[in-house]
């Protein structure tokens, strides 16, 4: 019997297995893929982190506590492997994030602007975007520009490999190639069948606490024993273009220029199918490869196994591409349209709910506080995984937390 089980080796399941190992609990961590992640909604380099918020935002919140987390995590591992090889900059990319809106926006400007903002901005019109920022962007109102560590870019994949060196060092273990088969409730505990993918043996596991972070397979999961969730979270398919500048062209750009570029990314339009590109990484021959796409462009999926492989279609990869041109173009950086190239492309899941705010939760059922679900991450999930563990971790062991902000955001996710 196993004290507590986590199916979902990704951000959210990881970070939901660190917290309770802290808390010195004996947790089995179970993934679907290998060690090195081929799909997920985890996929990719990069993630935008940012944390700009109107007031007493959860979204900030839980952006910031997932920062205060990485660093007591960084602090663990350099303690117990005595030494100092790891670092919040393995985990974050430090960078201005760029917010750019329509006239359909004041509301949404005035509320991040508003007295109490403690992430430090900028803030430009139309009239002043040039003189601000250096940008001539014609169909524009408001430019915002945030600065504040740890604000521009996560690092998924990296945080998800500390994750699990952690929950190693507390002695807990991860089964990795594991196709969950079902999920039963017998009595007092629940019973667990899996599959592993290498070997086609079947195992059977039992728990007395489960925690299910198991992304946009969540619903379908909890068909036998908490059936409302495959409505609550309706998965979705979006898709990420990923381009670089070619070579001959980038390598006439001034040291200004690279700059320029290096600093006016990650964007994120907060308008239409919400436009974003970010630097995911760096080629071979030095120049930037842009992750691009569009946050409310969604795809209805047949199959959940095989979606992971769609590649975009051309009018995505079209869309993409004539977006981060005329942006390019936009903050005064020299180039053709045909000076970018698509360099390759994939699908990950968005599990969406209906009001779009994840769920931490705890399932009412014969045995209480047993069962917490972490689901709907929308698109919001990197930047406060380490938050959303921790609520799962506490709702899971009946912990309390009275910093109002906390209480607030457990709310939130709770009360879907």
């Amino acid at each position: 019997m196993e004290k507590i089980i986590i199916i979902g080796g990704g951000l959210m399941g990881s970070s939901a297995a660190w917290q309770l190992s802290q808390y010195g609990e004996k947790v089995l961590l179970i993934e679907q893929q290998g060690p090195v992640y081929t799909y997920g909604s985890s996929y990719g380099e990069s993630r935008i982190s940012r944390s700009l918020g109107p007031e007493e935002d959860i979204f900030s919140f839980i952006h910031n506590k997932t920062v205060s987390e990485a660093k007591r995590l960084i602090s663990f591992l350099n303690t117990i492997e005595n030494d100092a090889l790891h670092s919040m900059e393995d985990i974050y990319v430090t960078n201005p994030v760029t917010y750019i809106f329509d006239d359909t926006g004041t509301d949404e400007i005035k509320a991040l602007c508003h007295p109490k903002q403690q992430d430090n901005y900028k803030v430009a019109t139309a009239k002043n975007i040039s003189e601000v920022f250096g940008m001539n962007l014609q169909n524009s109102d408001t430019v915002i520009r945030e600065y504040r560590d740890y604000t521009g870019m996560i690092k998924p994949k990296v945080l998800i490999s500390k994750l699990h060196k952690a929950i190693k060092h507390h002695n807990n273990e991860i089964l990795f190639s594991q196709t969950i088969i079902s999920i039963s409730q017998k009595g007092s505990f629940y019973e667990i069948e899996t599959i592993d993918s290498n070997t086609q043996k079947s195992k059977t596991f039992q728990t007395e606490k489960l925690v299910i972070a198991a992304g946009p397979y969540t619903g379908k999961l909890l068909t036998k024993i908490a059936p409302s969730f495959d409505k609550l979270i309706s998965p979705v398919r979006v898709f990420s273009a990923f381009f670089k500048i070619k070579k001959a062209t980038y390598k006439t750009f001034t040291d200004q220029e690279k700059e320029t570029i290096r600093l006016s990314v990650p964007l994120f339009y907060q308008y239409g199918n919400m436009f974003y590109a970010m630097i995911d990484s760096i080629d071979d021959d030095g120049s930037p490869i842009f992750k691009t796409g569009g946050h409310a462009v969604y795809n209805s999926i047949e199959n959940m196994d095989e979606c992971w492989g769609i590649k975009p279609s051309a009018e995505n990869i079209e869309w993409s591409g004539e977006e981060l041109y005329q942006y390019l173009k936009a903050i005064n950086i020299s180039l053709k349209k045909e000076d970018i190239e698509y360099v390759h492309g994939h699908s990950c899941v968005y599990s969406l709910t209906a009001s779009k705010i994840p769920v931490v939760t705890a399932v009412k059922n014969k045995i209480d506080n047993s069962l917490v679900v972490i689901g709907g991450m929308n698109g919001v999930g990197a930047k406060g995984s380490l938050c959303y563990g921790l609520i799962a971790a506490n709702t899971l062991l009946n912990k309390h937390d009275d910093e109002p902000m906390y209480i607030k955001t457990k709310d939130a996710l709770s009360t879907q």
